[in-house]
């Protein structure tokens, strides 16, 4: 087999809705089943930290890890894990596009927050956003 190492991306310069795919082996196959590879895209980069960033891509338990690929075939990212979609919004699309400081309220009764906002006790196989390093923090490292 003829592998060479995939080059590392300018996460910086990804774009909203840019088209992503991750490429990986979830811990609950292991040994027994193939890769799984899902499509999605882009969605936001934290403007506060710079070190995690967000994708409209599939996530299961076991995915973290998994690398996230342009369609250059460059590495972008690293998944770590699911996320919720308003942290994308606030984080990093109202700062970078909107110009906008989100605040979010901490409500005191467990198991309520706002609408639209749902809490789950784990990612299923099709979630909205997964969350992860970008590629400029993973090669800084």
């Amino acid at each position: 087999m003829n592998l060479s190492p995939l080059k590392f991306a300018d996460s910086s310069k990804l774009e909203q809705f840019e088209p992503l795919i991750t490429v990986g082996h979830p811990a609950y196959m292991a040994r027994t089943g193939p890769f799984v590879t899902s499509v999605g895209s882009f969605s936001a980069t934290s403007a506060l930290t710079r070190t995690q960033q967000w994708y409209q891509l599939p996530a299961d338990n076991g995915a973290s890890g998994f690398g996230v690929i342009n369609l250059r075939g460059e590495l972008v990212g690293q998944i770590m894990g699911g996320g919720a979609a308003f942290i994308a919004e606030s984080e990093g699309i109202a700062i970078e596009k909107h110009g906008l400081l989100a605040v979010e309220l901490d409500v005191e009764m467990i198991g309520f927050f706002p609408a639209p906002f749902a809490v789950k006790q784990r990612v299923p196989i099709s979630p909205p956003l997964s969350q992860g390093a970008p590629s400029n923090y993973i090669r800084h490292w």
